[in-house]
């Protein structure tokens, strides 16, 4: 495996890149003074001066690889760029900057919303940071540098992988967020300077300790640009922004903008991951590993359209860039220079950075063929990586779908990766919305999902459950708009999904109809415990164990405001809502230990009257019993869908002792224990053991 990018070794660095048809390339070093991080008023100018450059040298023919070992600079700050020299076919002198796609480090991204342009000077030998505002950005901005890569000491913070006994995959409860939005809101509590960065989600792990999460993972922190979203509000002509961050230009970095003090972004980093170590929570990213942030052919050039962009990108027959991602390129992970950027870059974050586990957007991609763009039969590069000794115990899960294919249960589950199951979610909405049909699937949901990834064991777990994540309704909005409402993201509302199953219960967004507004509260926690009796990993969004909205939209990607913040006031004033969640997944995880896990446990299902499951479409009552044989104890479990009580009948003969009523905030009312002919209101879920837990 090469070494491409910088490296320091003591005093000298090595430096490799592979640059195809080059005639001469070189390597400039800028000098960066300390205080370039502090805020610049819009339309002001600052010189960096040239420190040195060197000449690389053509080092192999393979790639066409070029480097070179110099000493390292004396300064304290030092940005590079890498300078090469062309001709094209009519022997015309090309001259292009590339900003080095191994970069560990990055300069220009540093404060959230501020736009630095970088224009190189040759003959003063000065490079020009242009501070712009985005109204007063001048057209010439467009082909000019949005960063530089910048020579960084990595952090001194040690980071222990393995320093807390993991639980099963299969226990696991994964607490989705994103770093801005997090803290970002006034009501946080964090310090102004701490907000929306990791030094503000720090602050966040106890609480979410408390709350039963297992994981934090994390939206994309691969540098981005916020600010390559053109497309304004119609509602008050505000810029949008690329918040979610799914446009990697850097897979080493981390995003400046999302650190306190911009030099310290590794540290700070792995100070949040030693502090979800030491709270038992291990720390995912959600990694773009499928597109870069070049875009389309007319989109910016940082690097691979510099560098060969046949090698890097998957092509049309017509010679145009393929886009399987819906983000105007896709890169071409069946070849080696770009399975190395993979490789090289998970083990960066997980061996240097501390990371448990990563969730790969638009996994599929990884298995296109390299030449025709084709879905391969086996997926070379998704075993590679599972097999990569160096990430044996490392969280692989996949987005299982691209925008030109549908992959689940296929590609990942053949080289043994757990997958974002939609299906669970659609099937768990459809039931909680009342449609008839659906007791096979939801059977089929609560037992791992079988039918699509073969029979679950104790030590796989192919079934990642969720109902909601950043993409799409928050779990509350499931259950207050029929529609989308997503005309504040300037596309005439037609982003988004459309198939969302969702049921506004009479009221489209807020009411104040309590009959309307009781039923929103039965199903949303019905929703939340039939996601935490399920067997597999769970995942959650952020602000779902209160009740977040999004006011109907369900594509908040260009969102960077209260819609995308979480008011933590919310978790205070709907506190009986967070303590429901937390007791939940406190019974999840008896469940698990005492079900899911063993592999001395046998799962039986029942109609309502206690006798053999009645699958009629027309059937909206469940009754299933999980024995576990070797502890001698049995889980009941009874889902009434219907939007009218339904009494059950369960024949066990030893003591019921209820656990759980999603129909009450609290528990279980007294008057149902050891009962074993129970009537159980519309759109909830009783369970009982037969051993007092």
């Amino acid at each position: 495996m090469n070494r491409f990018g910088i490296h320091l070794d003591e005093n000298y660095f090595n430096f490799s890149l592979p640059i195809p048809d080059a005639l001469k390339v070189e390597l400039w070093f800028f000098g960066i003074p300390l205080n370039f991080f502090e805020s610049h008023n819009d339309k002001t100018t600052e010189n960096l001066p040239l420190l040195r450059k060197y000449d690389l040298i053509k080092a192999s023919t393979d790639h066409e690889i070029w480097q070179g070992k110099f000493e390292s600079p004396v300064t304290v700050l030092t940005a590079y760029l890498v300078k090469v020299f062309r001709s094209d076919s009519d022997g015309n002198s090309i001259t292009d900057w590339i900003l080095d796609p191994f970069a560990r480090n990055s300069l220009g991204g540093e404060l959230w919303g501020q736009i630095i342009t970088f224009q190189v000077d040759e003959k003063c030998g000065l490079l020009k940071a242009c501070f712009e505002s985005e109204d007063s950005l001048s057209k010439a901005s467009s082909i000019k540098l949005k960063r530089l890569a910048l020579l960084t000491e990595m952090a001194k913070v040690r980071v222990e992988s393995e320093r807390f006994s993991k639980k099963s995959l299969g226990e696991l409860v994964i607490y989705e967020c994103h770093v801005r939005g997090m803290t970002q809101h006034h009501s946080s509590g964090v310090p102004v300077r701490q907000r929306g960065n990791f030094s503000g989600i720090q602050q966040k792990i106890k609480y979410l300790s408390q709350l039963g999460v297992d994981v934090v993972e994390l939206l994309p922190i691969f540098d981005f640009d916020e600010n390559e979203n053109q497309l304004r509000n119609p509602e008050n002509q505000q810029n949008l922004k690329n918040y979610w961050g799914y446009s990697p230009i850097l897979w080493f970095a981390p995003k400046g903008a999302y650190a306190e003090n911009p030099l310290y972004r590794h540290q700070e980093f792995k100070e949040f991951v030693q502090e979800c170590h030491l709270h038992k929570i291990e720390v995912w990213l959600d990694v773009v590993y499928n597109h870069s942030a070049e875009q389309d052919a007319k989109g910016p050039k940082y690097h691979f359209k510099m560098m060969n962009k046949e090698t890097w990108y998957l092509q049309t027959p017509q010679g145009e860039l393929h886009n399987a991602s819906g983000c105007g390129n896709t890169l071409r992970c069946g070849h080696p220079l770009v399975k190395e950027l993979i490789l090289g870059s998970l083990l960066y974050w997980h061996e240097g950075m501390g990371v448990d586990g990563f969730r790969f957007d638009l996994t599929s991609i990884l298995n296109r063929h390299p030449e025709t763009g084709d879905f391969q039969d086996f997926p070379n590069l998704l075993w590679e990586l599972r097999q990569e000794p160096r990430l044996k115990n490392v969280r692989l899960i996949s987005e299982p779908w691209d925008a030109h294919g549908y992959d689940l249960g296929r590609s990942a589950k053949k080289a043994g990766w757990t997958e974002w199951n939609d299906r669970f979610r659609d099937t768990t909405r459809k039931v909680i919305s009342g449609e008839v049909g659906q007791g096979l699937a939801l059977k089929d949901a609560i037992e791992g999902s079988p039918s699509i990834f073969g029979e679950p064991s104790t030590d796989y777990w192919p079934s990642l459950n969720f109902i909601t994540s950043h993409d799409g309704f928050t779990l509350w909005d499931l259950f207050s708009y029929s529609e989308k409402h997503n005309h504040a993201n300037g596309e005439n509302n037609r982003d988004g999904h459309s198939a969302n199953f969702s049921n506004n219960l009479g009221v489209e967004g807020p009411t104040e109809n309590q009959e309307i507004l009781g039923l929103r509260e039965q199903k949303w926690r019905m929703a939340w415990t039939i996601l935490a009796i399920s067997r597999g990993p769970m995942m959650f969004v952020a602000g779902d164990e209160w009740g977040r909205t999004q006011y109907g939209n369900n594509n908040a990607y260009c969102q960077d405001n209260e819609l995308n913040w979480l008011n933590w006031q919310e978790s205070e004033t709907k506190s009986e809502r967070v303590e429901f969640v937390r007791k939940l997944l406190a019974l999840r995880a008896r469940l698990c230990k005492s079900c899911w896990i063993s592999s001395s446990s046998k799962i039986s299902w029942f109609n309502s009257e206690g006798f053999e499951a009645d699958w009629s479409p027309h059937i909206r009552s469940f009754v299933w019993k999980i024995e576990n044989f070797e502890e001698g104890m049995s889980w009941w479990f009874l889902c009434n869908s219907y939007d009218a009580p339904l009494s059950f009948a369960i024949k066990e003969e030893r003591s019921i002792f209820w656990q759980w009523n999603s129909n009450h905030y609290m528990g279980v009312p007294n008057d149902l224990s050891n009962e074993k002919f129970v009537e159980l209101g519309p759109f909830s879920i009783l369970i009982g053991t037969t051993r007092q837990l």
